[in-house]
C-alpha cells in the first residue's frame, strides 16, 4: 500500500502528474496552433486583429474609386495563401478589370451584377491601404452574397476603419498563432471596442 495517499510515492506522483498537466498547457499556450487571418499594422500583438477561420473564404469590399460602384473581391485560404477566386461589381465602366486582361477568367453577367470568375489569382499576402472614400470591409463568404442596397454593408461585414484609422496600410494574410497569441488579440479587440463606446 506504497500509492495510500500521503504517502511518498503518492505526493511524488502527484508533483510528476501536475508538472505534467503545466508543462502540456505551457506548450499548448504557446504552439502555433489557431489558424487565423491576421490583419496587421506591425508585429506587436496590439497592431494585429485576427478572425479565426469558420470556412476558409473571405471577402473583402469597396467602393471604386472611377464608378464609385461597390466591389466584391472574394478569397479562398489555400495552406499559407489567398487566392483570388471572383470579384463581383454593381456596375461595369471605366476602370474596371478586362476580360482580355484577365487570363482564364470567365464574364457572368446577371440582375444583381457583374462578376469575373476563375481568376486564380496567388498572394502569400494583401497590402492595402484602408481608403475613407473607399470604405473598405471584410466579411464571412459563406454563401452567397445580397447585395444591399439600403447601405454599404451587409450585416456580418466589418468595416475596416472601424478596425484601423484611414491611410494606415495593413498586411493580410493566413497566420497560425499560438492560443496566447490568440486569446491576447482576442482581449486587446475587447478593451479597443470598451474604450471606443
Amino acid at each position: 500500500m506504497l500509492n495510500k495517499p500521503g504517502t511518498r510515492l503518492w505526493r511524488k506522483r502527484n508533483v510528476l502528474l501536475f508538472a505534467f498537466c503545466i508543462g502540456s498547457l505551457a506548450v499548448l499556450a504557446f504552439v502555433p496552433a489557431v489558424r487565423c487571418l491576421s490583419l496587421s499594422v506591425g508585429s506587436r500583438p496590439s497592431d494585429r486583429v485576427l478572425f479565426r477561420f469558420l470556412k476558409d473564404t473571405f471577402y473583402i469590399s469597396y467602393t471604386h474609386s472611377v464608378n464609385k460602384g461597390r466591389i466584391y473581391d472574394y478569397y479562398r485560404c489555400v495552406g499559407k495563401e489567398l487566392v483570388l477566386e471572383r470579384t463581383c461589381f454593381v456596375s461595369y465602366g471605366a476602370g474596371m478589370p478586362e476580360l482580355a486582361d484577365t487570363a482564364g477568367a470567365e464574364f457572368i453577367s446577371t440582375d444583381t451584377c457583374y462578376s469575373l470568375t476563375g481568376l486564380n489569382r496567388r498572394f502569400v499576402a494583401l497590402h492595402l491601404v484602408i481608403g475613407e472614400t473607399a470604405a473598405h470591409g471584410i466579411g464571412n463568404a459563406a454563401g452567397n452574397l445580397e447585395f444591399s442596397h439600403d447601405g454599404l454593408f451587409p450585416p456580418g461585414e466589418i468595416r475596416l476603419d472601424s478596425l484601423f484609422s484611414p491611410q494606415t496600410g495593413i498586411v493580410i494574410a493566413v497566420k497560425k498563432v499560438s492560443v496566447l497569441d490568440y486569446l491576447t488579440a482576442y482581449c486587446l479587440q475587447c478593451v479597443s471596442k470598451q474604450s471606443a463606446l
